[in-house]
């Protein structure tokens, strides 16, 4: 396997299993199996509830814990600095580990400073418990933010990335500032790998799908992190080194971000670059924005909270505050006129 170096100087491995959704037995028996076949690098986080099982799993494999890399992230609701402390030590203590490789704050959390959690992590890093720091989900906006406020180097940014779902933006501003990038959920879902793209590649190099996905991530110098519950799985997952995609099967494969994003619903708006969100956002009103974003999931709030002005994000917010009660008909109809307008900036 091949490994990423971080800004800290510690290595990342180019592979890792990702945990999420396993717990209990499953999870220890496939940890165990992931061992091995050889791998060395685990992904789990303090919401998956599946540390002690991963620790479990590690600790009857035999293998000696400086030969592992383990990331674990802290949730969205614990980013305050006690809280920062009191995941990060119970994460080493449900894992039965001294130290984390590296630790992640899971979910943005506009209603804490990001000042408070970096300071957190920052006094983690100084005590010897957590190696290095980094983010999760995190937008180029954000980033910035991070970078601005960090006394560490932000040595990752986990982001959902696959054939079906890039998010080129974030990805090319993390390479120009030495941020690695873990690509989370990288065979995507529904019928991603049936795409033509895949599979014929896939047939040419005499490989699955599966792995045409993982070696079309690794080949950019994205990290990744699929997740197997089965011991097939785990080997199939592996076999993406010591071959190449062709320029024309990357750039094909590439493609496919914009044939599959489909903007049918308002958690589409997910899909989007940070600049299609920002060039959207400057032909909708606030007042319309703000009736549409009462009927919105959290997620897509945060999204589009994170493209503008913390002043424009305290307007909304009151707007919002002011259409409480506004008819579910209207709220529709709100976010499908701003749909509209999305899909004419989609590049």
């Amino acid at each position: 396997m091949k490994d990423f170096e971080l800004a800290t100087g510690h290595w990342m491995p180019m592979l890792g299993m990702g945990t999420w959704p396993l717990k209990g037995e499953a999870c220890k028996q496939a940890v165990t199996e992931a061992v091995e076949l050889g791998y060395t690098h685990f992904d789990t986080a303090w919401n998956y509830q599946n540390h002690q099982e991963v620790g479990e799993g590690l600790r009857d494999s035999g293998v000696d814990r400086e030969e592992l890399f383990i990331t674990s992230k802290v949730a969205k609701s614990s980013l305050h600095y006690d809280g920062v402390l009191e995941q990060g030590g119970g994460s080493l203590r449900d894992l039965q580990v001294d130290y984390l490789d590296l630790l992640l704050i899971h979910w943005p959390n506009e209603a804490i400073p990001l000042e408070e959690t970096f300071r957190a992590l920052a006094h983690l890093q100084d005590e010897g418990k957590v190696r290095s720091v980094g983010v999760s989900n995190f937008t180029v906006r954000l980033l910035e933010e991070a970078v601005a406020v960090s006394k560490v180097p932000i040595c990752v940014n986990q982001i959902k990335y696959h054939p079906g779902e890039e998010k080129r933006d974030v990805l090319a501003w993390c390479t120009e500032h030495g941020v690695a990038v873990t690509a989370y959920s990288p065979l995507g879902k529904g019928g991603i790998l049936t795409a033509p793209a895949l599979e014929e590649a896939a047939a040419l190099q005499g490989k699955t799908s599966a792995q045409v996905s993982l070696r079309w991530l690794v080949q950019q110098g994205i990290i990744v992190i699929p997740k197997a519950g089965s011991k097939a799985h785990l080997k199939e997952n592996m076999d993406v080194f010591g071959w190449s995609l062709s320029i024309e099967e990357m750039e094909r494969i590439g493609a496919m971000s914009g044939e599959n994003r489909q903007l049918d619903t308002f958690d589409d708006l997910l899909h989007l670059s940070d600049k299609e969100i920002q060039t959207t956002l400057r032909e909708v009103e606030m007042g319309t924005l703000a009736v549409a974003l009462l009927g919105a999931s959290e997620a897509v709030c945060n999204r589009m909270f994170s493209n503008v002005s913390d002043r424009v994000k305290t307007m909304i917010r009151d707007s919002m505050a002011e259409s409480e009660g506004t008819a579910e008909k209207e709220i529709a109809d709100t976010q499908t006129a701003i749909l509209q307008i999305a899909r004419t900036k989609m590049e």
